[in-house]
């Protein structure tokens, strides 16, 4: 009796082999497959999104490079100051929004918005100081204006490295943009 058992098993095994391997086989390419799937759609999610906010933030600097260069030919010609009542730096800007979404730029352009920052906050201080002489019925003396000057070029400098790295990285050109001078 034992042995007829063991001729069924024989004879049935090589039937079973077949079907059992096809399905462990198709599981594991199934299983392989959608993991492929699920990690290339979330890759290119990842830079669909990645792109939306490089662009957001590329018509931001846009904006902000043109608006320091009209704040820069007032003071250099001594024109009127009204348009220094205008913030160069906020903590609303999209930096602050994207902090982490930034990182993962390219090395390049993430140093250079970090570092831009760096340069707007401190033109910032600068505005706000000779605003506050203004406000308090003073002139700000000469160096004052030199010192706002000086760090605003550094900060359109930056602000123009930036927009540079943006283009390059992301394939932006100023046609995508709406134009915007009215605004400013």
């Amino acid at each position: 009796m034992h042995s007829e058992n063991i001729s069924i098993l024989e004879k049935a095994l090589p039937i079973m082999i077949g079907p059992l391997t096809g399905a462990i086989v198709g599981g594991a390419i199934g299983f392989f497959s959608s993991n492929f799937t699920i990690n290339k759609n979330w890759e290119r999610q990842k830079k669909y999104d990645q792109t939306n906010i490089a662009f957001a933030m590329y018509q931001e600097l846009y904006i902000r490079d043109k608006l320091l260069n009209k704040i820069i030919l007032n003071l250099k010609e001594k024109q009127t100051f009204e348009i220094m009542l205008i913030s160069v730096y906020t903590e609303k800007d999209l930096y602050f929004i994207f902090r982490k979404e930034i990182s993962a730029f390219d090395n390049l352009l993430s140093n250079s918005i970090v570092k831009l920052y760096v340069y707007l906050e401190s033109a910032e201080k600068q505005r706000k100081r000779v605003m506050a002489y203004i406000d308090d019925n003073f002139s700000p003396g000469q160096d004052e204006f030199d010192i706002l000057i000086d760090k605003l070029e550094k900060t359109q400098g930056g602000l123009q490295e930036s927009l540079k790295l943006f283009r390059e990285n992301f394939c932006f050109s100023e046609d995508n943009f709406a134009q915007l001078d009215d605004l400013i």
